[in-house]
Parts: C-alpha cells; sequence; structure tokens
C-alpha cells in the first residue's frame, strides 16, 4: 500500500491547513476512506474550513489523538464539500462505523449534525 493509503487507514491524522498568511495551522482530525478519497467532518464555523475555502493546499500525516505527528507527511488536495442530506449522511455512517461509540458519544456531546458540520475531502496531489 502507499503512503496516501496508509494516512487515510490510520486512525488519526493531522491535517496541516494555511492561514492567508502563508502559516500552517496543525490539527488533528478523524478521518474516513471510500476508495482513495479520505473524508473529514467539522464544524462549519471552524477554522480548517475557512482555512481551506482560501486554500486547497494541504498536508497530512499520521499523528496520536493530541496531534503528535507519528509519520511521514504528505501534500493532498482538500476541499469543502457542499453535500445534499443524503450524500452527508452516507460519509457520516462511515465515520460511525470507523469510530463506532467514541463517535456517538462525542456527536451527541458536542451536537454534530447535517445544519452545523460540513465534510471535507481529501484527495491526492
Amino acid at each position: 500500500m502507499n503512503l496516501f493509503n496508509n494516512i487515510l487507514n490510520s486512525r488519526t491524522v493531522n491535517l496541516t491547513t494555511f492561514r492567508k498568511s502563508g502559516i500552517a495551522v496543525h490539527t488533528p482530525v478523524w478521518i474516513v476512506k471510500d476508495g482513495n478519497i479520505g473524508y473529514i467532518r467539522t464544524y462549519k464555523t471552524s477554522g480548517k474550513i475557512k482555512r481551506l475555502k482560501n486554500n486547497h493546499k494541504a498536508f497530512i500525516a499520521t499523528c496520536t489523538n493530541s496531534g503528535k505527528i507519528t509519520g511521514d507527511k504528505i501534500e493532498v488536495k482538500a476541499e469543502v464539500l457542499e453535500l445534499d442530506r443524503e450524500e452527508y449522511y452516507k460519509i457520516s455512517n462511515k465515520i460511525k462505523k470507523k469510530y463506532n461509540i467514541i463517535y456517538i458519544l462525542i456527536s451527541i456531546f458536542r451536537n454534530i449534525s447535517y445544519e452545523n458540520s460540513q465534510i471535507i475531502i481529501i484527495k491526492k496531489k
């Protein structure tokens, strides 16, 4: 398997996005893989969303839950998707399947829903 797929298969990835000034921002996130594409779900108002709308350049690497990078990083193309409810829940269910009870607890605790979150797509560059 190649590095991109290994990272997509990991439990947590470090997503590096860039501010308008060019400063890198590192964020540990959950990711699910569908074929050769990765999906990340986050709040619509998150900094990741704002940064990616300005610049699709990003890097991903395997990391710990706290964000400490544990492997090589690679450049990817990351875009914010505008999905209808059905498409959103297909991806959300993949996340639920991968992260199981932790996903359910966090979704309830943080009130993550179609209305207040978006999906980021990660593609190999």
